[in-house]
């Protein structure tokens, strides 16, 4: 969408000189910082509006010392997503262990583990090393 402010030449020749002549990027920069403070606006829509990262319109507001609005709202909804990712990551660890206690397993770095235990261990060390020709066999406790 464009849109058009008519400014009489007497107030735009002051304001060029007060903000250095890019009256256009200095009014996009003040409606997003107004709408932002009145919460219209995210950080992100911000970012979009202005053409710049998140993390310079960050920058923007804290140069400005706008503090972002944060709610025990937001607070609680961070705080319950966290607690849902280290359980999340708690359970694939879990799962993780579970399945290398249960026999021969092969990691995502290639490596062929087997439990010390193994009764068959020389012939699928052989058929592992003949199989896969660049990868490294270890064997776990």
């Amino acid at each position: 969408m464009k849109l058009t402010i008519d400014i009489p030449d007497t107030v735009r020749q002051s304001l060029e000189k007060q903000l250095g002549g890019d009256l256009t990027q200095a009014a996009k920069e003040a409606m997003a910082i107004a709408w932002y403070q009145a919460e219209k606006l995210s950080i992100g829509q911000v970012a979009e509006l202005l053409g710049i990262a998140v993390y310079e319109a960050d920058g923007l507001m804290k140069e400005r010392h706008i503090e972002a609005a944060y709610s025990l709202e937001d607070y609680e909804r961070d705080r319950e997503t966290l607690e849902r990712e280290m359980l999340s990551r708690k359970r694939q660890k879990n799962e993780k262990q579970k399945r290398s206690s249960l026999g021969a397993m092969v990691a995502a770095d290639g490596v062929l583990y087997l439990p010390q235990s193994s009764t068959r261990k020389t012939r699928v060390l052989s058929l592992a090393a003949m199989a896969v020709d660049a990868c490294s066999i270890a064997s776990i406790p």
